[in-house]
């Protein structure tokens, strides 16, 4: 925690250089660093004082810490682990702000599969810390109790603003996904697949989301792109993956090539009726004048 704690300084060092000097002078302390100079010597040279430069980053840093869910209360409520719903909707009257018990009372409805009643808690979470994108947000459970409820509208749309928060969460993007795929929404499926190969390139179900998705939007060289990746990947059903692209190819003219395909496809699975159907209509097109 120390390390990562470390990391996310330097990176608020970097966003206060870039917002009170701007780029063009961090790419001359980058282009001093690359010569040799030492990091000291290249920040005296463009930000003047060291003392100074401590000083007013400190200041810089304690007023980000202070805009933080400003509202929120984020000490601890010692309250133990097993205690009720009922009890924890009391203590949160007089602590209505207290994220931690928030996230208990959450946890605990969640426990009792208590769906409607679990969005209470999680709602004033989002409010107090709206930018949460981590890895345990709210918006990620509250997405779950729209879910479970079947209401899909209000889950996509809590999946997008978590979506629009983080650039990382597959869990939210890959549920897009398939909610993308249910509303027939293939531009946004082709979207998430992009965003979700972006962070995974090697998951063969995303391959076929992308194919799916530039297939219904008219784009056949990135659906035979998709499938010739989805083979790369050695998947399951290979015999499948070659007659989709026999399939397309046929629809773009390139008979030879289909016939390949269809052939390989049987050739993984000589009874695949599709196939053979496919096989046969490429025949009939290459014989014809």
């Amino acid at each position: 925690l120390h390390l990562q704690f470390a990391y996310y300084e330097s990176s608020l060092v970097v966003e206060y250089l870039i917002e009170k000097y701007g780029l063009p002078i961090l790419k001359r302390i980058l282009v001093d660093l690359g010569v040799g100079m030492s990091i000291n010597q290249a920040l005296a040279r463009y930000a003047g004082s060291l003392d100074a430069l401590d000083r007013e980053f400190a200041e810089y840093a304690i007023q980000r810490a202070k805009q933080f869910a400003p509202q929120a209360d984020w000490s601890d409520p010692n309250l133990p682990a097993n205690t009720s719903a009922a009890d924890l909707i009391n203590w949160l009257r007089e602590h209505p702000n207290n994220y931690r018990a928030l996230r208990q009372l959450a946890s605990r409805h969640f426990g009792e599969r208590a769906w409607s009643e679990a969005q209470t808690p999680l709602k004033k979470m989002i409010e107090l810390y709206p930018d949460d994108g981590g890895a345990d947000s709210p918006y990620l459970s509250l997405a779950q109790t729209y879910r479970e409820l079947a209401d899909g509208k209000s889950e996509r749309a809590t999946l997008e603003k978590l979506a629009a928060l983080t650039a990382d969460n597959t869990e939210a993007l890959t549920r897009l996904a398939e909610l993308a795929i249910v509303a027939e929404d293939w531009p946004a499926l082709r979207k998430y697949a992009d965003r979700l190969l972006a962070i995974q390139p090697l998951r063969p179900a995303t391959y076929r989301w992308l194919a799916t998705a530039a297939e219904h939007t008219d784009d056949a060289p990135a659906a035979l792109s998709a499938w010739r990746a989805l083979l790369a990947l050695d998947p399951i059903d290979p015999a499948e993956a070659h007659y989709q692209l026999a399939r397309l190819l046929r629809k773009t003219g390139d008979l030879a090539a289909a016939k390949r395909q269809a052939l390989m496809a049987l050739e993984e699975a000589p009874r695949y009726r599709a196939a053979q159907r496919e096989l046969l209509a490429i025949v009939r097109e290459m014989k014809s004048p």
